[in-house]
């Protein structure tokens, strides 16, 4: 007789389950019935092929004081107690018969009991564990990726040579122009960061050069090494020559431009230099005067504006002032100051000789000069 398998009674005999193509094992089932009594009343699930599975049922047991129990048949096995009420049995191991059997302890119920199924039970085949592989180590690499081939760089300029590496501690680095000419970049074995910025240069090759390749070679510390080249050639081209900046005009000029003074009295005349912000090397400068209208008294350095440098000397009877001085920076200010005496009513010009005043750079090279002149002018003395 057919049996249900979500509302079963059992009485004397055996439930007999066979595991379908889906593994469902109570798919289908059979109810064989001895008797009418419920002497010993069980439920065995039989399996042709003992397998490991997982049969598990989820259900409801109504029999009052007895419990069901599950028993697993392994070459023999264990009873395994389900209380009443909702259970969950579950067996993952390598069997060939489950059985449930009912065994109460109350007369009037023993070994009778109702299974109502909440879930259609199901025996399914647990997966063979598959091992993990062992991983394979990761080779040991180094990979350029800059400089790689056809970049062009010049001499002089700061290039981030840069790569990818596995298992890499320290690294050296070379450029080289074909098999067998590496020159060094690195003076030994760097911290690998992946990048290492070069001041670059070909040494004593000329350039330009399109036949440049980067070759670095990774270490791992006590293991071994690996070397990667540049794919293909890059350029260096030689650094710009710079082109020098224009030279600016150094100053000189008599300060004040025009000057008044009477006969008899001093009138003070200064020298001024403005090298526009050039360093210069030296200084120097003659002023020519008319000695029967002014003659020099003496040469100082004023109280403002000073060069702090004064040496000039003077000689009334040439009628000239003499000045030079050697230095090494630039300069904005009054060199000196020459003191006249008005000797008689008249003009005198106060000339910057040409050839004899001049500016020199560190590289005792002449620059360019603008020279301004002066005059005096001597008005009898006040009656």
């Amino acid at each position: 007789m057919q049996g249900d398998p979500s509302n079963i009674y059992y009485p004397t005999g055996m439930y007999l389950a066979y595991p379908d193509g889906t593994k469902n094992a109570f798919a289908s089932a059979q109810w064989f019935s001895t008797t009418d009594s419920c002497d010993a009343p069980r439920m065995t699930i039989s399996v042709t092929n003992p397998r490991t599975v997982s049969a598990n049922a989820k259900g409801v047991v109504d029999n009052r004081d007895g419990r069901l129990k599950l028993f697993v048949s392994e070459n023999g096995g264990s009873w395994t107690d389900i209380p009443i009420g909702d259970f969950y049995a579950t067996s993952t191991r390598q069997v060939s018969e489950i059985r449930v059997s009912v065994d109460g302890s109350n007369d009037s119920w023993k070994q009778c009991a109702r299974l109502n199924w909440n879930t259609t039970p199901a025996w399914i085949e647990s997966p063979k564990a598959t091992p993990s592989p062992t991983p394979s180590p990761t080779p040991r690499s180094v990979t350029i990726t800059a400089p790689n081939g056809g970049e062009v760089l010049t001499v002089g300029e700061t290039y981030r040579i840069r790569w990818t590496s596995n298992r890499v501690s320290n690294v050296m680095i070379g450029y080289s122009f074909g098999v067998g000419s590496l020159n060094w970049i690195t003076s030994g074995l760097v911290p690998n960061q992946g990048y290492y910025d070069w001041k670059v240069g070909i040494g004593n090759r000329g350039t330009p050069s399109s036949q440049v390749k980067i070759s670095i070679t990774g270490y791992e510390n006590g293991v071994g090494s690996s070397t990667d080249d540049s794919d293909n050639f890059f350029t260096v081209t030689a650094a710009p020559t710079p082109t020098p900046a224009p030279k600016k005009t150094v100053v000189f000029a008599v300060d004040p431009a025009s000057a008044s003074v009477e006969v008899g009295k001093t009138v003070d005349i200064g020298i001024k230099v403005d090298t526009q912000g050039q360093t210069v090397g030296g200084v120097e400068f003659r002023l020519k005067f008319d000695p029967t209208v002014l003659s020099f008294e003496q040469s100082f350095n004023p109280p403002t504006e000073s060069c702090g440098m004064n040496n000039a000397a003077g000689s009334n009877q040439a009628g000239l002032i003499n000045y030079a001085v050697l230095t090494d920076k630039t300069l904005k200010c009054t060199l000196t100051v020459v003191r006249f005496k008005a000797l008689k009513a008249g003009q005198t010009p106060l000339t910057l000789v040409k050839e004899w005043t001049l500016a020199i750079d560190t590289s005792s090279n002449e620059l360019t000069l603008e020279r301004k002149d002066g005059q005096v002018t001597v008005a009898p003395p006040k009656k």
